[in-house]
Order: structure tokens, then sequence, then C-alpha cells
């Protein structure tokens, strides 16, 4: 049962105050994480045959990189690594404190590749990260974010990703924090205003381009830890079917004031371009299917910056939508 009026509730907030506060604190992780970046110094390797990214948020940073490396890069999820990889190649292990990674570390450095490892500072992993082909990296806590931001650091100054800016990053993450934190009202909240478009529904969550899709996928799974039922990352086909499954509008019908009266479905749209640009076919489309089968329609929208600023804007206020949606749901 979704309760919105909790949205504004001093004591229901304050019991969900520290996963709000870790969200809220996004930004001044990264600035935490690249506090003496500056003065680092890293051997850059040869250029790799690939690369091979290990661990969580190893997703985001073949988003990144991966258009711009003059290398193939891969995600691998297996227990051992690829049979073919060796000297040539660059593994990206995206540790933390994930103890069950060291077998992978160790293999990389028996078969002579070059590796670069993402660890906390009192990661297990640390003491196994040497070695003239290995780099080291700590960070102050185990963030997968925060991990697969200064993975792609160290890879933009290898001229094997693109270069951005962490202050600039951090202070995007600020912003939405400020404009979506709990102290802020729900009338001027957008993420409690999403939270409430979301609730007792099953989201279909759907992107156009490259920043969009990738967030759906993250922001899908945000929200099935907080719902604790099916939220899915959807693309146009997908979407119709669902939609045009999901049965008629009732006419007389208020969706909000009676959830089952959306058939249980809501659309959540992103966006990353800028609001003078006119919407796609595509997504006219799908805003006109969902007026007519009574399926309530929400959106995220960021613009400007590069890729990764643009993700993390759209994912940062998924975060918060999510936690909301805990907050409220009884």
């Amino acid at each position: 049962m979704f309760d919105d009026s909790r949205l504004d509730d001093p004591v229901a907030l304050e019991a969900h105050r520290p996963r709000l506060e870790r969200i809220a604190l996004a930004g001044a992780r990264i600035r935490q994480a690249f506090g003496h970046a500056a003065s680092e110094r890293f051997e850059k390797p040869p250029r790799p045959r690939s690369v091979v990214l290990v661990g969580a948020g190893a997703d985001l940073v073949r988003f990144v990189a991966g258009p711009v490396c003059p290398a193939p890069v891969l995600v691998w999820d297996a227990a051992r690594l690829p049979g073919w990889l060796g000297t040539l190649d660059l593994v990206v292990v995206l540790a933390g404190r994930d103890p069950t990674l060291t077998e992978t570390v160790i293999e990389a450095s028996r078969r002579g590749a070059c590796v670069l490892v993402i660890a906390t500072e009192d990661s297990p992993l640390v003491d196994y990260a040497v070695g003239s082909s290995t780099t080291l990296v700590t960070v102050p806590e185990d963030d997968p974010f925060t991990i697969a931001v200064r993975a792609l650091d160290v890879l933009g100054r290898w001229e094997l990703s693109s270069v951005f800016d962490p202050a600039a990053l951090a202070d995007r993450l600020d912003v939405v924090a400020d404009e979506c934190g709990p102290v802020v009202h729900l009338g001027v909240n957008r993420a409690k205003g999403l939270a409430c478009a979301l609730g007792e529904t099953t989201p279909l969550i759907w992107g156009e381009s490259p920043v969009t899709v990738c967030a759906a996928t993250r922001i899908a799974c945000q929200l099935r830890k907080s719902l604790r039922r099916p939220a899915l990352a959807a693309g146009t086909d997908e979407v119709v079917v669902i939609i045009e499954g999901s049965g008629g509008k009732d006419l007389f019908a208020d969706p909000f004031d009676d959830p089952a009266s959306s058939n249980g479905v809501s659309l959540l749209l992103l966006s990353d371009s800028v609001e003078a640009d006119p919407p796609s076919r595509q997504r006219q489309y799908l805003v006109d299917l969902a007026g007519d089968h009574g399926v309530r329609v929400a959106e995220i929208t960021t613009a400007g910056g590069d890729d990764l600023g643009r993700f993390a804007a759209l994912c940062h206020e998924g975060a918060f939508a999510a936690a909301y949606l805990e907050v409220a749901t009884l």
C-alpha cells in the first residue's frame, strides 16, 4: 500500500535516513575519492589488444570507454578469465572490497597481462595488486559508481577513454541532491513526485539515446530492490506489447485515486536532450499509447555535459525516487 503522506513525514524519513543520506552524499564521495588524484602519476602501459572489465560497475565503464577506446572493451562475468588473454591485454578489476576477485588479479598477473585494480584501502586485494605490470588505485569506500568513475579517470589518462572533470561530476550530483533531497517538499520535489507516479504499479523504463538506455537498466534495478516486484528496462516494442496488453482506459477513473485504473503499469521516460528539442516519433507514440490505455507517464530529464554526467544525473534522481518508494510503501 502506497501512502504519499509519508514522503513529507519526518518520522518516516528519519527511519530511512541512512539510505537517503548515502544517496545525497554521492557527490561528496566523488570528491573524497579524487582528493589526491591530481598528484597521482600512473605509468602508461602499451596500447592493449583488448580491455577486459571485471566486477561491479563494469557495464558503466564499457559504456563510457567503449566508443572511444582504440581497443575492444569487454565485460567478463565468468569465474575465470578468457583463455586467449595474455601479455597484450589490459584487465581492469573493479574490486572494491570484494575478496572473490583476488583470484582474478592473480590469474591476470600470472598470464602477464597489464592489470588495473580499483580497491578500497582495506581490501584484501591490496596485498595481491603488486608487480611491474599492475597499477593499484585505492578508494575510501566500497561504492560501485565511485569505483567505476575512478577506473574511467585512469583509463582517460591512458587515452583509453574520454577525459572528464570529477569536480563537475560531483557538482552535478549535488544539484540533484539539492532538488530531490528529503527536506524538499513533495510539491516541488521531482523524485518524490516520481515515486507517487510509480507507486503501486509495475514500471516500464524507456530510453531512446545510448545514455538513457544505459541509465534505464540501472534505474530498473534500483526500483526492483525498493518495490520488491518487477521493474523493466524496456525497448519500444516491449513497451507497446505490455501497454496494449494492459487493457483499455476507463474514462471515469482517476489513475492516482484508483491505482487499479492504471492497469498496474506505469511508463517512465528518460530524456537527456534539451527542452527545445521536439519529442521523437517513438516517444510521442508511446505517450499517446499510454494515454489511450490509462497508463501513468512519468519522466526524468537532464541535459548538457558529457555522457557520464548525464548518466549520473538520471540515475541519481532515479535512486532518490526508488528510496522514496520504499519510504511510502507500507
